[in-house]
């Protein structure tokens, strides 16, 4: 726990009582948690810019990564006031099994509705959802993860510069002080997808006022366990145990 933390749990000190105090706490909590994310976003990119950042990849599903995503990450649009809905995992993709970093993909999913909730306002929505496209290479998926919000959504120049910019890159609200961040965030997450065999990030919108779409397209060595278990050992047709 940081400094804040630590107070805000002491129940033993009369003045934390105070609404001054207790506002206070709130600020200094709120600038630990920035200070967090400027350190951990610079450290991560000196480490892709040196080419350190090496992943631990595992097996892992499409369930395990939105239920854990959703557990996380959540709660903090809710206290927010913004609703939040995961949508179920369609149920072909329940017995497959991707190879990846998922606490990296976590990372990026937390970039993705973190951002969400910054700029979505009380009363508004995040949407989020996966489903699996066709592809050409044996033995892998593409599996697509889509972060929705109803926020501020972004102009189509807006779009442009995220797409083309470098490292520091922010445009709109993001540009503003208070919004916090470093502006590291999406050129860390592409460097992630990257480095997952070529996988992307996508950026929509609609307009301002309307939203914008953040997706992940992993394209990631994929296992169905229905027929690992029906081949049985060597390969051959066997019976499932």
């Amino acid at each position: 726990y940081s400094i804040a933390e630590s107070l805000s749990r002491n129940e033993r000190l009369a003045a934390l009582q105070d609404p001054d105090v207790g506002q206070s706490l709130d600020a200094l909590r709120a600038c630990t948690k920035l200070m967090e994310q400027v350190v951990g976003d610079m450290l991560d990119f000196e480490r892709i810019d040196s080419g350190r950042l090496e992943l631990a990849k595992s097996a892992f599903s499409a369930v395990e990564l939105l239920g854990e995503a959703e557990r996380a990450l959540a709660p903090l649009a809710r206290a927010k006031g913004i609703q939040v809905d995961f949508e179920p995992v369609p149920r072909m993709l329940h017995h497959r099994r991707y190879e990846g970093d998922m606490s990296r993909l976590m990372q990026c999913m937390s970039n993705g509705i973190t951002n969400a909730t910054k700029f979505t306002p009380r009363g508004g929505s995040i949407r989020v959802n996966c489903f699996e496209s066709e592809c050409v290479r044996p033995g892998r998926a593409v599996l697509h993860v889509q972060i929705h919000d109803t926020g501020v959504g972004l102009e189509p120049e807006e779009l442009d510069r995220l797409a083309r910019g470098g490292i520091f890159t922010q445009v709109g609200k993001g540009q503003l002080q208070g919004q916090g961040g470093t502006g590291l965030g999406l050129n860390i997450v592409r460097q992630i997808l990257a480095l997952h065999d070529g996988s992307e990030l996508l950026l929509s919108s609609a307009g301002r006022d309307l939203g914008t779409c953040f997706e992940m397209r992993l394209q990631l060595p994929a296992t169905d366990l229905d027929r690992v278990s029906k081949a049985g050992p060597g390969g051959a047709a066997g019976t499932d145990r």
